[in-house]
């Protein structure tokens, strides 16, 4: 959303709002957090990894956590015992729906994810 500072100019917000629960789920409180965003086109950047982002299945996620942080395919095949061929695979539909063809956009999209694509990784 748009906001506007004391002089009239615009700056652009992110809100988000979660529930706190209690032992049984019942939702007791809700929590809002507010970020300022630069600019509209960081927004719009922020927008797209975040819908694309979320269309990735669990596997993907791990693929391109591991591109971003610098791990080759052979890094990223040993601990999930895949074969490195299955993990390019997955790359490739992986870079198809973030619509991506180099590894620089890819980390622009987790740089903008920010702590959405860290909470992802610690999973």
């Amino acid at each position: 959303m748009h906001n506007y500072r004391k002089d009239g100019s615009v700056f652009f917000n992110e809100l988000f709002i979660s529930p706190i629960r209690d032992c049984l789920g019942k939702t007791t409180h809700l929590v809002g957090c507010q970020n300022a965003i630069g600019s509209p086109e960081l927004a719009a950047l922020q927008m797209q990894a975040r819908e694309r982002f979320a269309t990735l299945s669990r596997r993907e996620k791990q693929v391109f956590e591991g591109l971003v942080r610098g791990a080759t395919i052979k890094e990223i095949a040993r601990p999930e015992e895949l074969s490195p061929r299955t993990v390019e695979k997955c790359r490739y539909r992986m870079q198809q729906k973030m619509g991506t063809k180099s590894l620089t956009m890819l980390v622009r999209y987790a740089i903008a994810l920010g702590s959405e694509f860290n909470e992802w990784e610690n999973v």
